[in-house]
């Protein structure tokens, strides 16, 4: 009789990761939850009450101790541990090597977008392009750096997730540069102190933390997949649209890229120069470029596994489970190289919104008869839509599937021009401008206004 195994997954992550706990129970392992107390009713579907862990996953230390008084109180023993969050790669990387368990190593861990300056810091000693950078902690450092660089530039914070602290400053002149400068980081600051996240509360420290690098023009891909012991076994190319600014959300994700196949060779080379420089082995990977006239230059070099819609999107157009797949690469067993060849093109979209006030016209979705396309989410009518501090809701958000980018491109036209909102100002927004928040403010002063917008507004 084969042994059950049991995996110990690090935090639940977001409400999209529930595939990943889908991919373990398929195998019929025992599951086990390290997280806070808050965990979503969904994960009782996967995990039973006394197999959760109660700790602070933020805090190595304080995890590595609750998880070593678990296993001496309940006499077990934990096969894996693993997590697909990126707040949580550091911790779970301590983790794994304090239980002697096969994760990414931790000094690789904190070489990845864990801590972008040290990502930073390390491909730059080994000639990888990179944006120009520079660490700043304050708003006046901040300034003095500024002088360095030209227009447009990026503020990004050390240590964030989902795109917080994320700005991109412009401006015609050094002074226009200034001015924009002072908004945007003071912006970028405030959404770190939101709290939107859990994460947040337990990263104060970091959060003075910033890079300014220099804006690069280019086509947004990542290069995607798993590491065994220095091998490959998975490795595509998705391909991204981003919004200009000032926050730079990916709003469109085409799987597999449109380039050529000399020029993913070329992205996927890159990308592997990235990994090795940094350590990473024995992790799935996400490694963010921007492909320019000059070649690939790195964005960003997440030693996990893709979010999103993004797994299921490789499940579907290659045939590979890579959550599976991880989670046998971390249960000791070797990995056999994937031969991929895509069987159609998806493109998955998120649609925003800058617009204030009460939504009072939408598309009635259950009309909709479009060949490949998927709601996954859209706005209700009567909700009230506004930015909160500077991030734009999500209103639309879909997936479109076809055998050619032709045919995709021919019904993405179709789509956008029956999802349209119509959006009204109410009370609402004459009470915000009252107070000074609209027109031209990006961000909430008041946190009686806070609390109205929470009651409002939901993010879909």
């Amino acid at each position: 009789m084969s042994k059950t195994h049991n995996i110990l997954y690090v935090n639940w992550g977001t409400p999209d990761k529930e595939y990943t706990f889908k991919a373990a129970a398929k195998k019929g392992l025992s599951i086990y939850l390290a997280t806070f107390a808050n965990y979503p009713e969904w994960i009782k579907s996967y995990v039973p009450a006394s197999n959760v862990i109660m700790t602070n996953t933020y805090d190595s230390d304080v995890l590595i101790s609750d998880v070593a008084k678990y296993m001496k109180n309940h006499q077990i023993e934990f096969d894996a541990v693993l997590t697909f969050f990126e707040m949580n790669i550091v911790q779970t990387a301590d983790l794994a090597e304090a239980l002697g368990k096969i994760f990414l190593s931790a000094d690789a861990a904190r070489r990845s977008s864990a801590n972008k300056f040290l990502m930073r810091l390390c491909c730059k000693q080994h000639g990888i392009p990179t944006p120009q950078f520079a660490l700043f902690d304050n708003l006046s450092e901040g300034l003095w750096t500024l002088k360095k660089f030209k227009s447009p530039v990026v503020i990004k914070a050390v240590r964030s997730g989902h795109s917080y602290g994320v700005m991109k400053v412009e401006g015609k002149t050094r002074q226009q540069l200034k001015d924009d400068f002072i908004e945007k980081y003071t912006l970028a600051r405030k959404q770190l102190n939101a709290n939107f996240d859990e994460w947040m509360k337990y990263y104060q420290s970091s959060k003075s933390h910033f890079l300014l690098e220099e804006y690069i023009e280019g086509t947004v891909f990542s290069c995607d997949g798993l590491i065994q012991n220095g091998k490959i076994i998975f490795s595509t190319i998705a391909e991204y649209e981003a919004t200009s600014g000032p926050y730079l959300l990916q709003n469109a994700t085409f799987i597999p890229a449109r380039f050529s196949p000399i020029v993913k060779k070329k992205c996927k080379q890159a990308a592997f120069e990235v990994m090795k420089a940094l350590g990473f082995d024995n992790c799935g990977f996400h490694i963010e470029m921007k492909l320019t006239t000059n070649g690939p230059i790195l964005l960003e070099a997440a030693a996990r596994l893709p979010g999103g819609k993004i797994l299921d999107t490789y499940q579907e157009i290659y045939h590979v489970d890579l959550a599976s797949l991880f989670i046998d690469l971390l249960l000791g067993k070797k990995l056999i190289k994937k031969q991929i060849h895509p069987s159609g093109c998806m493109l998955i979209e998120a649609v925003y919104t800058d617009q204030v006030g009460l939504i009072t016209q939408a598309q009635d979705t259950s009309r909709v008869k479009i060949p490949g396309f998927t709601l996954l989410s859209y706005v209700d009518l009567e909700k009230f839509t506004a930015p909160v501090m500077g991030i734009p809701p999500m209103y639309f958000y879909y997936q479109l599937q076809s055998k050619t980018w032709k045919d995709i491109e021919k019904l993405r036209k179709k789509i956008k021009k029956q999802f349209i909102i119509k959006v009204e100002k109410n009370w609402l927004f004459f009470l915000l401008k009252l107070r000074g928040v609209f027109p031209g403010k990006l961000g909430v002063r008041s946190g009686l206004l806070r609390f109205v917008l929470d009651r409002y507004y939901r993010r879909v």
